[in-house]
């Protein structure tokens, strides 16, 4: 099964003076939404693609409009909730539900709503909850759990976002995307826990799809660079103790391919493969077309790689790490899948 990512619809534009925002929520994997602050039933000034595939309506649909917009039947008006919420702290968290377009069931959300300094917006980033339902008491107190810090390192990931287009581009802005880029391996790993039920296991080659495509977001924001992901039509599902590590090492791998591989070409692509040789192995492929690892990725191109590090979380997972010689940096990860 092999898949392609293909560059998002652009959003709608923010009022002149606010290009900074833009570039900060576009990037975002979580839908967030810019209302006005100082306007009557707080209206939408801006949607990014994530707000619109959740609500299913497109951003010039939902720029201009109040929220009344996305109030579903014998749900609380949103801007109700704004309203009642906000006056205290400039910032809240709400439980809502949003009507989608085409008469498509409600969408259930929590909605992480804040102030943006010195602008006339507040800033609503919205995570879709699902259904309620009934569940033993223990197991109801870990999705909460989990749901809270899936949604906590969201708002961490957007302020980091926000802040990087603050600072001139140099060596400040690509440390906070770097940091952004791990953070988020850990939120798609709650974001996965939350959405598949499972106690400890996510399903490898989803996780790993998420993570390449945020990272495209973030590194790749004219989409010249092809990524494709080759993975077993089964489902291999994998304990979190190993999947986190392993994402981290696929992020450095392709965040190194982003940085380094492409210099001087307005085009490229990062290919990863999900084998599975056995029962209990997997194989991870991440190789790019750019020039290949100096020294064929060893001392040379440690610094650079990351290698000391990719090899420590590979030990930590009783894997391995190979580099295969050029053409294109190609590396094989190895890892047990069970414990």
């Amino acid at each position: 099964m092999e898949t392609e990512a293909h560059p998002a619809a652009p959003p709608a534009p923010l009022p002149p003076g606010h290009v900074d925002l833009l570039d900060a929520t576009r990037t975002s994997p979580l839908p967030v939404a810019l209302c006005a602050v100082d306007r009557p039933g707080r209206p939408i000034v801006y949607a990014n693609d994530s707000f619109s595939r959740l609500t299913g309506r497109s951003a010039a649909e939902l720029c201009g409009r109040g929220w009344d917009l996305l109030d579903a039947p014998e749900a609380l008006p949103v801007s109700r909730l704004l309203d009642d919420a906000l006056p205290a702290s400039g910032g809240a968290v709400l439980d809502a539900t949003l009507a989608r377009a085409g008469g498509g069931p409600p969408v259930p959300c929590r909605l992480y709503v804040s102030t943006v300094p010195d602008r006339p917006f507040l800033l609503v980033q919205a995570v879709e909850t699902g259904a309620p339902e009934a569940a033993p008491a223990a197991e109801t107190l870990l999705r909460d759990l989990r749901h809270r810090v899936m949604n906590h390192l969201q708002f961490i990931l957007s302020v980091l976002h926000m802040q990087s287009q603050r600072v001139e581009p140099g060596s400040t802005r690509e440390a906070l995307r770097d940091i952004a880029a791990r953070i988020d391996t850990l939120a798609v790993v709650y974001r996965q826990l939350y959405a598949t039920r499972t106690d400890s296991r996510i399903e490898l080659a989803g996780y790993l799809g998420q993570l390449v495509s945020n990272l495209s977001a973030f590194y790749d924001r004219d989409s010249r660079i092809v990524l494709m992901i080759d993975a077993p039509d089964e489902d291999l599902l994998m304990p979190v103790e190993r999947a986190f590590p392993l994402g981290l090492i696929v992020t450095e791998l392709v965040v190194n391919s982003f940085k380094h591989a492409f210099h001087g070409r307005d085009d490229g692509s990062i290919a990863i493969a999900i084998v599975r040789p056995d029962p209990r192995h997997v194989l991870v492929t991440v190789r790019d077309d750019g020039p290949g690892l100096p020294d064929g990725g060893e001392a040379g191109s440690s610094k650079r790689l990351g290698l000391p590090l990719i090899r420590s979380l590979a030990a930590q997972i009783g894997g391995t790490v190979t580099m295969r010689p050029r053409p294109g940096a190609h590396i094989v990860i190895t890892a047990p899948v069970l414990g």
